[in-house]
């Protein structure tokens, strides 16, 4: 019984503490602040590196036919997970 109850303590705390990393994020982008710290800021910064990343590939690969078909391909994954969501 004792170790229900840690268990659920955990689970509330690590629940508690991932909605304050969403509030903490979604107040800093709507007043326009750039430095987000802590978990959030990490998210943010890897999300960042991925974009950079994959727009930089983008932009040097060459327009040929199996690189259309994978970005067709890409687009339409986003789009349908999009709709998924309901977003």
């Amino acid at each position: 019984m004792k170790l229900r109850r840690l268990s659920v303590l955990a689970l509330v705390l690590v629940g508690a503490l991932f909605v304050l990393g969403l509030a903490d994020t979604s107040l800093a982008q709507q007043f326009g602040i750039s430095e987000v710290g802590g978990l959030a800021g990490w998210i943010l910064a890897k999300q960042a590196e991925l974009y950079r990343m994959i727009s930089s590939t983008i932009r040097a690969a060459r327009p040929t036919a199996p690189v259309i078909v994978f970005g067709a391909l890409l687009l339409t994954g986003y789009i349908a997970s999009e709709r998924m969501m309901g977003i």
